[in-house]
């Protein structure tokens, strides 16, 4: 009996063991079409793979050859050399090609790699290279080379379209997920692991890299929108919305004179130093209805509607909503009024009602936050859209204006729940809260203490919302007139970044672990005569004493966010809270000369009470008494004030640098 054989893949051979691997079945009783499928021009040995423990004496014996035929069938063989998986002829003939051919799908023949497996085996095994394998691997899932295998992983042998990783649930983007190649929300890069973020771990990316070793979408860093917006002109329409908290009216501080912080009620803001004065908080109940959450809220917002005397142009909104009503009992309430079309108009039909009542411009909207984590569903996103939209459509037909706005976090983690391209073309702006990024809440991730307002990480928040896709033209800049304060665990390790055990001790007045406003922050400095330091890595303001540490701002801190805000051509800025500042402080940083009091030659009215004009237009305010008088005028260009379309004039223009666009004449 003759054998001749082809020279196949390894896995054809695996396929016939009887034929391939020293059995004398004859060939001559196979059936035609499969026998001349292995017969060639040249004639191969029948082998035999070498097991452990093997050497030539067993090797014979095995293929029932005398020593003397096996050294004649493998003149070259070396039998101190012998490796597990190697081949040697039993006959005459030569041996068969181990290698691998692709699949007739045009997929490579993989190997799964277990606990124990590297590449000398394989190169044994199939009679490759390392280089091949490293040129075949190219795109193979994580393949980083021989060096970095990981039992689970798939390895291609041969030429082909590498095999796609198992699929898991748990993964939320990317190749393993499901559906595959599943996108991130907002934009954001999704890891090599799977997970989605936006630091520089999860958006990296190389030339070259195969794919889950490198981001694999949406893989633009946020700095690369550091320039989003960047006008040497500026942006000239500047909201200053100040969140006035309705408890701050009954405040006081205990062990520390009141007017560290004194109490603060509407009448007690000046008008002229805000756009809008926000009214904070209402709740809303299961039908829809805005519910008053202090018994003087009647009285206090009276009080604020007052204000608009004093500035006509002041609007006044109404927040609903804020952190502590997404707890325990209210935690579903936003999600069910939001839910169903027929809650969403019960909502709406109530919002134009009560605001009507109590005569305010406007709703913000406070959802701290869409979905599960904070006591919704995964819908709530989609539902929040769809409220707005709805509201947008209300006011359409019924053709009343409300300013409409909302709260966005700074974080990533609770940010993904919004829809947030989508929404931004429902609402006059986006509040973004760009304070309380830390706080004593981070001892659970171990970052130790870290100001809560430092501008890189305020300027990756505003990157965070470019890149899911927001105009920089909607989004408000927050501000804090607070600290966040922290117990260090070592007293002298004073830096950021140094650990803690808690939040920092209560302030005398607002009575809260880890939270000072600025007058209490003021407070201690007087008192105990105490040297902050700046931060120029951050652009921050921190106090250190005992083991106390304190990250805030101060007015010329608050002055560096004002610089970016107009750097970056964003509408303005939001402040919480009007009534956490001391004499003014931190707001004559952001009102500027607004503030001041007018020159005694000049009796002019400031700058809140310009009429509404139209674009291409001039405004005239008379200064004085009687006619004939001198006046100031201004050209109304457009987008440089009023509103974002650029058709009318009628916002207070407070900041200095606004008269870069505008003409501001004293004439006789």
């Amino acid at each position: 009996m003759v054998f001749h054989w082809q020279v196949v893949a390894a896995s054809a051979l695996q396929a016939l063991p009887a034929l391939a691997f020293g059995s004398w079945n004859d060939f001559d009783a196979l059936p035609v079409f499969q026998r001349d499928s292995f017969l060639s021009e040249r004639a191969d040995c029948r082998v035999l793979s070498v097991v452990s423990g093997d050497g030539c004496a067993s090797l014979a014996q095995k293929c029932g050859i005398s020593g003397a035929d096996f050294t004649k069938f493998n003149p070259t063989l070396d039998c101190s050399k012998l490796a597990v998986d190697d081949w040697v002829c039993c006959s005459s003939g030569t041996l068969p090609s181990k290698r691998p051919s692709q699949n007739p799908d045009g997929s490579c023949f993989s190997v799964d790699v277990v606990d124990g497996s590297f590449c000398g085996q394989w190169i044994t095994k199939y009679a490759v290279t390392e280089a091949e394998i490293n040129t075949w691997n190219s795109q193979t899932w994580r393949w980083t080379g021989c060096g970095g295998i990981q039992p689970g992983m798939k390895v291609c042998m041969s030429t082909g379209t590498p095999p796609l990783p198992a699929q898991n649930t748990s993964i939320p983007c990317g190749l393993e997920a499901i559906p595959r190649n599943k996108e991130c929300p907002l934009n954001a890069c999704c890891g090599k692991w799977g997970f989605c973020g936006l630091t520089d771990d999860f958006c990296e990316t190389k030339a070259g890299a195969a794919p889950g070793t490198v981001c694999q979408s949406h893989c633009e860093k946020i700095s690369s929108y550091d320039n989003v917006g960047v006008s040497a002109g500026g942006n000239y329409r500047r909201n200053i919305i100040g969140y006035y908290s309705n408890w701050s009216a009954g405040r006081k501080c205990n062990g520390a004179p009141d007017s560290v912080l004194p109490a603060v009620r509407p009448s007690n803001i000046n008008p002229m130093a805000y756009t809008h004065l926000v009214y904070s908080f209402a709740s809303v109940d299961l039908n829809g209805r805005l519910i008053e959450t202090d018994s003087n809220d009647g009285v206090l917002i009276k009080e604020l509607q007052a204000l608009k005397q004093k500035n006509p142009n002041l609007k006044t909104m109404w927040a609903v909503g804020g952190w502590a009503f997404n707890d325990p009992p209210t935690q579903e309430y936003f999600s069910l009024n939001v839910r169903t079309q027929a809650s969403r108009a019960r909502f709406i039909q109530n919002i134009f009602s009560q605001l009507a009542q109590y005569g305010f411009d406007g709703i913000d909207i406070d959802w701290e936050y869409p979905g599960v984590e904070r006591g919704g569903i995964e819908a709530d996103g989609q539902n929040f859209l769809a409220f707005l939209k709805e509201l947008q459509a209300a006011m359409s037909s019924s053709g009343r204006r409300l300013e409409v706005s909302f709260t966005a976090p700074a974080s990533f983690w609770y940010l993904q729940q919004f829809p947030i391209k989508e929404m931004q073309d429902y609402t006059s702006w986006i509040n973004l809260m760009t304070y309380d990024i830390h706080g004593s809440w981070d001892i659970k991730f171990g970052t130790g203490v870290l100001p809560h307002t430092a501008i890189p990480e305020v300027s990756a928040a505003v990157n965070m919302l470019l890149k899911a896709g927001v105009r920089i033209t909607k989004i408000n800049l927050g501000l804090g007139f607070y600290g966040r304060s922290f117990t260090l665990a070592d007293p002298g390790c004073k830096t950021a970044g140094c650990a803690f055990t808690a939040g920092g001790r209560p302030g005398p007045c607002t009575q809260a672990e880890g939270f000072l406003s600025y007058g209490e922050i003021n407070y201690l400095i007087q008192s105990r005569n105490l040297q902050p330091t700046y931060n120029a890595t951050s652009k921050t303001m921190t106090l250190v004493y005992e083991d106390q540490w304190i990250g805030y701002e101060d007015p010329g801190t608050i002055a560096t966010k004002l610089q970016y805000v107009m750097q970056r051509a964003m509408p303005g800025v939001l402040i919480w809270a009007v009534d956490l500042d001391q004499n003014n402080a931190l707001i004559s940083a952001v009102a500027g000369y607004a503030m001041s009091v007018p020159q005694a030659n000049d009796d002019c009215p400031q700058d809140g009470v310009w009429p509404r004009t139209l674009k291409g237009n001039t405004a005239s305010v008379p200064c004085g008494s009687g006619t004939g008088g001198p006046t100031r005028t201004r050209f109304c260009n457009g987008p440089s004030w009023g509103d974002e379309s650029g058709v009318l004039c009628d916002r207070s223009q407070l900041f200095l640098a606004a008269f870069g666009g505008c003409s501001a004449i004293r004439g006789a």
